[in-house]
């Protein structure tokens, strides 16, 4: 028996916690196979109340985020699309999906991603302020809709 287990006051998801944050510190540590698997794990576990909703996301974001500084863009872009919309990590993970969609070469992809953001949740101000500087006009120049801009305005 753990000591989780042992203890019947242990909150109902400290195994979840557990393993959300021994993934992150593997990932860390450069352990990227242990550390994602956990992660992994986590991101897809049921979600039956919000907590357990808000831990999953946190653990999509982490991975997402791994997986793109590993450089597997295909595995960050499925991590970060089960992210909820309409969470708290949901701009993180749409900058994240916009970032592996370029990396894809797939702008118009990216672009819808950052547009999302800088139309969403205005919580991450200075972010969206950096997003909106930098990523936009260069999606755009790889779709060549700066120039359909250009000429619409």
């Amino acid at each position: 028996m753990t000591p989780l287990q042992a203890n019947p006051k242990a909150a109902p998801y400290a195994g979840l916690y557990a393993r959300f944050n021994l993934g992150v510190a593997l990932v860390k540590a450069g352990d990227e196979t242990e550390g994602q698997a956990l992660l992994d794990s986590v991101g897809q576990a049921p979600g039956p109340d919000e907590e357990v909703r808000s831990l999953r996301d946190r653990a999509n974001v982490a991975l997402g985020f791994a997986n793109l500084a590993g450089k597997l863009h295909r595995d960050a872009r499925n991590a970060l699309q089960r992210v909820r919309l309409n969470g708290p990590q949901s701009n993180k993970a749409l900058l994240g999906f916009g970032w592996a969609s370029l990396q894809q070469q797939e702008p118009r992809r990216a672009l819808v991603a950052f547009r999302q953001v800088l139309a969403g949740n205005h919580a991450q101000q200075q972010g969206n302020d950096c997003l909106h500087l930098v990523q936009p006009p260069a999606a755009e120049h790889h779709t060549g809709q700066r120039q359909q801009n250009a000429h619409a305005a």
